[in-house]
């Protein structure tokens, strides 16, 4: 669900991450992913409900990945302050837990200057 938008083909994702987690529902990874792709179909309240299910259980480096698209989905949903805080929030785990290889940390860039770009520079909802 990182690939370029023309590359992307949010429904099949869907339709198999929603199978895969029927087979591992507690693999907080596969959540993430599904929550990322219901996010890239505008399925916001969707997300949220699965990224919250992670902020449970996710204490490690990757909560980052869960609060970067938490706070999108929050944004997209007109919570404006909620998604300022949740940004906050990715932003302080960012500077105290970075990913362990440089491929998730390059991924996990990406997820916050999407997310900085769309909350910190959309003036147009305020």
């Amino acid at each position: 669900m990182n690939a370029p938008a023309e590359l992307r083909d949010v429904d099949r994702a869907v339709s198999l991450l929603e199978k895969a987690i029927e087979k591992t529902p507690l693999y907080e990874n596969t959540r993430n992913t599904l929550a990322i792709a219901y996010y890239r179909g505008g399925r916001f309240v969707e997300a949220v409900d699965l990224l919250r299910v992670n902020l449970d259980v996710t204490t490690d480096v990757y909560l980052g990945f869960d609060l970067y698209f938490l706070a999108m989905c929050y944004w997209q949903l007109n919570e404006h302050p909620h998604a300022r805080e949740t940004l906050e929030w990715a932003e302080r785990m960012f500077q105290l837990k970075l990913p362990p290889d440089i491929e998730a940390l390059r991924e996990l860039e990406a997820f916050q200057k999407e997310a900085r770009e769309l909350i910190r520079n959309d003036n147009s909802r305020e």
